[in-house]
This record gives C-alpha cells, structure tokens and sequence, in this order.
C-alpha cells in the first residue's frame, strides 16, 4: 500500500460517542498547559479539556485546569465555554458546529494566552451500504464476512480521515488514518476492513472523521510515541508536534463525523 494508508495501533480509547480522552505523558521538567480540543459536528459532542503535563515516567493522572477562561470563535460569532468537571469546557447545550467554518481557539490560564485555529473540512462521501462477502479462514484471520465500504471523494485539496470501526458496541484499537492527496478525485472507491472477518448477525460500525494536515501530523507523532511502553533506561520523547501556540501542548481539531452501521447476513 502506499502512504495514503497508514496502519497504527495506538493507545488512544475511542468512545462509541464523539468524545475521547488523551492523557498526554511528556518528559518535561516544568509542567506545561495540555489543550485536548474536540469540536465536531455532532450535537452536544464539542468540549476543550485543560490539563497540566506530568513527567513522563509518572502515572498518576494529569492534573486538571478548572478556572480558564475558554474562547471559540468562527469568524462571526464567539462563544464562551464553560467548565463541567475534570477540566472539561463545553459549549451551551445543543450546539453543533458547522463544516467548512475555521474554529479560533483562545485559552487563558494564569495569565498566560494560548490559541489554535484548525478548519472542519467536510468528510467525504461514503455509501451507507456495507457490502458482505463471505471468505474462508486464510492464515490467522477466521472464516467469516470480509465487509467493504465504498467512498467517493471529490474535496479539494489535502484533508485527512481518521477512521476505526468496531462490532457490537465495541470499538476496536486499530486506527487508520489516511490522506485524500493519493486518492483519485471522483472515483468509486472500495475498502475492505483489514483482518476482520464478521460473523452473521454482528453489528459492524464504521467511524470517520476528517482531519485537518496540521492536526492529523500531531496524531502522526502521538501514535508513533504511543507505541513503544516506557521503561526506566527509556529516554522521554519529544512532544509531538502541536498546532497550540503560546506555550501549550495538545492539539485543536474540528472535525466532520461521518457513522455507518450494519448487521452482517
């Protein structure tokens, strides 16, 4: 496969609802302000949540950050967030952002300002029809339905997706993150779930969400972090590249949400 598909096995827990939670483990000496912004564009699903960093070799939780003051805006219109509990900030109930907009983050903290911006691209076009077709046990993957989506994606320009899907309610570790830059613009395209074979009456769920380049580098580099166990002769990774400035770690992303489930014959 070429570099449009990128298979990583990652430490990330993907809730079935949009929201997730990244406790990010850095190797530095002073603690510095983590921004883990989620804004998506299902309702009531956006938050911002503030944490300070720990060392890296320190398991207790992250410490959160409850009196910010946290900003949203897209252009037009601002909007304050407020706290809820362990550092997470929300919108007013039943908002929903809107694809296409830019988000402007804004973050103040102990007299400090940290900002990001990040654009909700659109997700591309994918058929809510699953196809199933039923294989032989082939090496270590078990007889069972291979399961097929097909996408068309005719957006400009480079846009990320992050993509897991799962089966009865759970959603599985295997993360697929991948570029629309190699894909051909107007074409059919046909994706077969990697080594997973569903059996007949599972419910199989597919997740995706669009990324912008600047976000999905950070995922990039935060999968590839998560991958190793630290050890006592490890040294810290660097932190991953951050779309936050000001000083802060984490990421900012807006995000289009695209769900398909199905129950295999």
């Amino acid at each position: 496969m070429n570099r449009s598909i990128v298979f990583i096995i990652s430490a990330l827990v993907l809730f079935t609802a949009c929201e997730e939670k990244v406790d990010v483990q850095l190797g530095d000496t002073e603690p510095k302000v983590v921004v883990e912004g989620y804004w998506c564009s299902e309702t009531d699903s956006s938050y911002v949540r503030l944490s300070r960093s720990i060392d890296y070799f320190n398991t207790s939780t992250p410490p959160a950050i409850t009196d910010a003051t946290v900003e949203i805006s897209d252009g037009q219109n601002s909007i304050l967030l407020t706290h809820d509990v362990d550092g997470y900030y929300r919108p007013q109930a039943g908002y929903k952002a809107d694809t296409g907009k830019v988000y402007t983050l804004k973050v103040i903290s102990d007299g400090e300002t940290f900002t990001s911006s990040s654009k909700l691209n659109p997700m591309f076009e994918v058929d809510p029809v699953l196809q199933f077709e039923y294989k032989p046990a082939s090496g270590f993957i078990e007889e069972g339905y291979a399961v097929t989506y097909y996408s068309i994606d005719n957006r400009p320009g480079e846009i990320y997706t992050r993509f897991n899907f799962g089966q009865n309610d759970t959603i599985f570790d295997q993360e697929i993150l991948f570029t629309s830059a190699d894909l051909i613009k107007g074409q059919n395209r046909p994706f077969e779930l990697p080594f997973y074979r569903a059996q007949s009456g599972d419910s199989v769920m597919l997740i995706f969400r669009s990324l912008d380049v600047s976000v999905a580098r950070y995922f990039e580099a935060l999968n590839a972090l998560n991958s190793g166990a630290p050890g006592p002769f490890q040294t810290p990774p660097a932190n991953p590249p951050t779309n936050i400035s000001g000083g802060a770690v984490g990421y900012f992303m807006a995000t289009d949400i695209t769900r398909i489930g199905q129950i295999a014959p």
